[in-house]
């Protein structure tokens, strides 16, 4: 069955991570997707860890190109001619120096969708600097959005700016596409890093300080206003995370579960009012941390579910491996790699009942796809032997 960009060709040039990972989600919900990079070296995400560059790559066709030629060029517009989408994550100017910004190639497609990330964004008196994950994590306040007060700024494992920026680039694409077909007018779409991180995951805290007054401060797990919002640590030293944002209707339920019904009416503690005291609210959960360490992990989920609780165990990476939820759901699924292996892999966050998302091929080798691509638009293999020799492809 096809998928639901089947028949839209995506010429992704990113690097490292955002824009791979939206060429990669372009893949997998079925477009045709080649990756373009130079020749030699590839692109710099090929020097990280082999199954990062697979996830940030795989459902693409490779081709390598020097772009810094005309012949390269050539192949490049020849290739933009056949195509719906260009993607890159560049800096400002660097499209325009290889002659592959959206106003030379629109030349050659006036139809062409022009997906650009940048770090900062297209105005500014930052515009022109290089700008990574980390940075805009820093930039936007992400870092400072979680951990306690008085903490130092909390260092992320992995690449949240990048991979929310690759989402909205994503949708913006996806939106662009959809009023193309309807009115036939293509466009130019822009994302960055830092815009990705303040309407992403920083739009409730933004929008607090700039729209209610109300600055969303950090928290300590000991003084949390609702008890009933709050991690837990366990007798197996595993922790469980209660989520009950309208609490009094849970409060009957929780004392149930926590064999501590005696308490359901203590003043300190019956309604949110009184919870959300300093002094009741440390008191609680120096309680409930008493109680938890009780039993362990697993017998306590088994616990507030029963009592109809909103709750979750706190996972590792290695925990999602075997959770049923996960598996099931197809959130990481089993993957056959021709080289790796049998190996787990991210699997698909939608659910398409009639165009599912597949994991149809692995990432490419470098310039992989070069002379089935060169073939497939109209380059004889006597150019195509001709290009090699020239060090274009």
């Amino acid at each position: 069955m096809a998928g639901a960009l089947d028949g839209i060709r995506v010429i992704d040039c990113g690097v490292v991570q955002l824009g791979p990972t939206a060429g990669a989600l372009l893949g997998d919900l079925g477009a045709d997707v080649i990756k373009v990079e130079p020749v030699g070296t590839g692109e710099m995400g090929r020097g990280t860890a082999p199954s990062h560059f697979e996830i940030f790559n795989r459902n693409k066709r490779g081709l390598a190109v020097d772009l810094n030629t005309k012949q390269g060029q050539g192949i490049f517009y020849r290739l933009v001619k056949t195509a719906d989408v260009v993607l890159n994550n560049w800096r400002n100017g660097v499209a325009e120096k290889l002659k592959v910004d959206y106003n030379t190639l629109v030349q050659h497609n006036p139809k062409i969708i022009f997906g650009s990330a940048t770090p900062w964004g297209l105005k500014g008196p930052d515009k022109d600097e290089e700008g990574m994950d980390f940075s805009a994590m820093a930039r936007s306040g992400m870092a400072y959005q979680v951990g306690e007060p008085g903490d130092t700024p909390n260092i992320f494992i992995s690449g949240f700016a990048d991979t929310t920026g690759a989402f909205m680039l994503v949708q913006g694409i996806l939106a662009a596409l959809l009023t193309r077909e309807r009115t036939g007018v293509a466009q130019r779409v822009d994302v960055s890093l830092l815009g990705s991180m303040v309407a992403g995951l920083e739009r409730l805290p933004v929008n607090s300080k700039y729209m209610g007054g109300m600055e969303m401060e950090r928290r300590a797990r000991s003084r949390m206003r609702n008890p009933l919002w709050n991690y837990y640590k366990c007798s197996d030293s595993k922790w469980i995370g209660l989520a009950m944002l309208a609490p009094d209707k849970y409060w009957p339920s929780l004392c149930q579960a926590l064999g501590i019904e005696d308490m359901e009416k203590d003043s300190r503690f019956a309604t949110v009012g009184a919870r959300n005291k300093p002094e009741n609210s440390e008191a609680l959960i120096q309680i409930m941390d008493r109680i938890f360490t009780t039993r362990p992990q697993k017998e306590w989920l088994t616990v507030l579910k029963q009592c109809k609780l909103i709750c979750a165990p706190v996972q590792t990476l290695s925990d999602l491996a075997s959770d049923p939820q996960v598996l099931e759901n197809e959130y990481i699924i089993d993957y056959d790699h021709p080289v790796m292996g049998k190996k787990k892999t991210v699997g698909f966050p939608w659910k398409l009942s009639a165009t599912p998302a597949k994991l149809r091929y692995p990432a490419p080798q470098l310039g992989q796809h070069n002379e089935e691509l060169l073939l497939e638009l109209g380059y004889s293999w006597d150019d195509i032997s001709g290009l090699k020799e020239k060090g274009v492809i």
